[in-house]
This record gives C-alpha cells, sequence and structure tokens, in this order.
C-alpha cells in the first residue's frame, strides 16, 4: 500500500499506508484512531494528553522519550500504557503479523531554549 503523508497544522502529521502513524498530536479534529502516535517532547502544542486521547484507540501504541511518556501515562492506566523511548535509542514494535515499526529518537536542541548570544 502506498504511505500518504498529511500535514495537520503545526508539527501535527498523520500517515498512513498499511498503519496509520500521527506524530505530535495537538488541535486534533474529526480524527479516527491510529495504530502509533510518536511524541517528540514535552511542550504543550506537541505533547498534548487531551489530543492523544482524541486518536488512541484499544490497540493503539504511544510512543515517546521517558518523561513525555510519563506525562501521557497519568490517567491513562486502563488504556494502553505509552512506551519509554530512551533518546538515542530504537525501538520496533510488532503485532501477529511482525515487525509493524521502528523508530530511532536522538537527543535535540530546541532553539527556542538557546540563548541568544
Amino acid at each position: 500500500m502506498k504511505n500518504t503523508i498529511h500535514w495537520l497544522g503545526h508539527a501535527t502529521v498523520l500517515i498512513e499506508g498499511d498503519k496509520r502513524v500521527m506524530l505530535d498530536p495537538w488541535k486534533v479534529q474529526g480524527a479516527q484512531p491510529v495504530d502509533l502516535v510518536l511524541v517528540t517532547h514535552g511542550h504543550f502544542d506537541h505533547c498534548s494528553p487531551e489530543d492523544v486521547d482524541k486518536v488512541r484507540g484499544p490497540h493503539t501504541e504511544v510512543a515517546a522519550p521517558a518523561e513525555v511518556a510519563a506525562k501521557l501515562g497519568k490517567g491513562h492506566t486502563s488504556r494502553n500504557t505509552p512506551t519509554e523511548i530512551e533518546r538515542s535509542c530504537e525501538a520496533t514494535g510488532q503485532d501477529a503479523n511482525r515487525l509493524v515499526y521502528a523508530i530511532r529518537m536522538s537527543a535535540t536542541v530546541d532553539s527556542a531554549a538557546v540563548q541568544d548570544g
């Protein structure tokens, strides 16, 4: 199946193919559940527990750096617990049909946190 990439605003991207993957859901409207949610960091406009809930179905996996996974895990114990992905590591997800995804997250510096000078 051909993958289609949809920019939904700000940093929110939906990738549709054999699986549906959403990056940094924020201000999501009318969304269907996805297979995988990737949250890059803890800023409110990238890590919105309310928006993650909007796209989280009974089998949705959520992957994020450890500090973000902890934030997303609060109040979500009855559903899928976010996977903690340590920075600069790789993780894979599997289901009965074999490998579903591979993720590599690397530590970055947020330019908004860097002082001019």
